[in-house]
């Protein structure tokens, strides 16, 4: 498959996000975008655009994940399986 075909088959939103990732990390954008074969003004109008509703229940559903990972409730379930597994009580 050649180089075009590559860049042609990954959808533009995972390439945009790319290109966000390496500005942040100081890759200059019309570079970043250059490689990935991205318009430079598509990735800015893609970067102005609001959140879809599914990117904003995404975000929403990771932090509901994130809490109930880091709970207390959610470690003292996690230290109390972990005793019983170790006195072989499975």
């Amino acid at each position: 498959m050649e180089k075009k075909e590559q860049a042609e088959l990954r959808p533009p939103k995972v390439s945009y996000s790319l290109v966000h990732e390496l500005a942040d990390d100081g890759v200059p954008v019309a570079v970043a975008c250059r490689v990935l074969k991205v318009s430079t003004s598509r990735y800015y109008d893609w970067l102005g655009r609001p959140e879809s509703p599914r990117q904003l229940r995404n975000k929403d559903l990771r932090k509901m994940t994130e809490v109930i990972t880091n709970s207390p409730a959610r470690q003292l379930w996690i230290t109390a399986r972990a005793r019983r597994i170790d006195a072989g009580a499975g």
